[in-house]
């Protein structure tokens, strides 16, 4: 694939990842349940879903991401532990500052070489599925010994079925498959689009103040990454053209 429909297309899958990923917090405010139950929920029933799918369409991306040893471990491991304190953030301070934190990536990726998206990026033929499965299995190992997760609401379980079984699979899927495409900064960038419309569905439905602060810069936050990817776009049409 030429090197401008590469991007296009790691940039179009991590952008609707991004997008998917953004309705996370107001999820986890609807489902109004305590902290680790939700954890619990959200990483059983997310990795429930993938082992499904993956049993489904190829049993034998479990094999091949096992064949990568430790940084197919590591991978999830950082996932399942990042998922586990998202909640937890969200649940002790405003979705606006959750998410702004969280926009902080891109200097992580490009100084401490990011991470589980530089890992990623690293062993591009490691199947993406089973890395969210496993780390679903993290995200509710942590959760065990705190949660009691059989004493919630029908609407409680309702919402996370459609998070765990819907939203967070689709989402990382796309992300972590955006790795095969794009850099780890390029797509810490992208996720920087939470920024924006994480803190936007929690206030359009549950009323929750976002500031114009957090508005403002989540119009510096398109603004940007709208010139960076055309940017990057024409770049790498002039190398692809240099190389004819």
């Amino acid at each position: 694939m030429p090197p401008t429909s590469q991007h296009t297309t790691g940039a179009f899958i991590v952008a609707l990842g991004v997008l998917i990923l953004s309705f996370d917090a107001l999820l986890i405010r609807l489902v109004n349940a305590p902290e680790w139950d939700v954890v619990f929920w959200r990483g059983l029933l997310m990795a429930f879903t993938l082992f499904l799918a993956i049993a489904i369409q190829n049993k034998n991306s479990m094999r091949l991401f096992l064949s990568f040893g430790w940084p197919a471990l590591f991978t999830a491991l950082i996932q399942g532990v990042g998922s586990a304190l998202f909640v937890l953030a969200v649940n002790h301070t405003s979705v606006a500052n959750t998410v702004v934190l969280i926009a902080t990536a891109p200097l992580f990726a490009a100084m401490a070489l990011g991470g589980n998206l530089t890992l990623l990026r690293r062993y591009h033929e490691m199947p993406r599925m089973p890395v969210v499965a496993v780390s679903g299995l993290i995200t509710a190992a942590l959760a065990i010994p705190l949660s009691n997760p059989l004493e919630l609401s029908t609407q409680s379980y309702a919402w996370l079925a459609l998070m765990g079984m819907v939203q967070m699979p689709a989402a990382l899927v796309m992300i972590t498959l955006g790795t095969r495409y794009l850099t780890s900064p390029e797509v810490s960038l992208f996720i920087l689009l939470e920024t924006l419309f994480g803190p936007i569905w929690v206030w359009l439905v549950l009323g929750e103040t976002v500031s114009p602060e957090t508005l403002g810069g989540g119009m510096i936050i398109v603004g940007t990454l709208a010139i960076y990817s055309w940017l990057n776009i024409q770049q790498a049409r002039f190398v692809s053209i240099q190389k004819m």
